[in-house]
């Protein structure tokens, strides 16, 4: 992105803007896809494989996605990011 000249570099909260439109665009986002788009998007700062070989998001940014979308649950079990539904369990963490 340039903006007068001058690139800017994309910030963490930025990178959980994109996340949030993802959810509002499809209903749902799974970590591995949002982990290739950002890496592509964004750049490698923002998505890395740990220690165990997981793809992975910044930490940064998920306190920034966090913060933006207290109506978004995280599904353990299929490693993707949904609306709460009526059903759900109280908290971020669904199985």
């Amino acid at each position: 992105m340039v903006l007068f000249g001058k690139p800017l570099m994309p910030t963490a909260s930025d990178v959980a803007k994109w996340m949030v439109a993802q959810i509002q665009a499809h209903g749902e986002l799974y970590q591995d896809q949002a982990f290739h788009d950002i890496e592509q998007m964004f750049g490698p700062e923002f998505a890395y494989v740990n220690d165990r070989g997981s793809l992975s998001i910044d930490a940064a940014v998920l306190r920034a996605f966090n913060k933006l979308t207290p109506d978004i649950v995280w599904s353990r079990t299929y490693r993707y990011w949904r609306r709460r539904e009526p059903g759900d369990d109280p908290g971020r963490m669904q199985y």
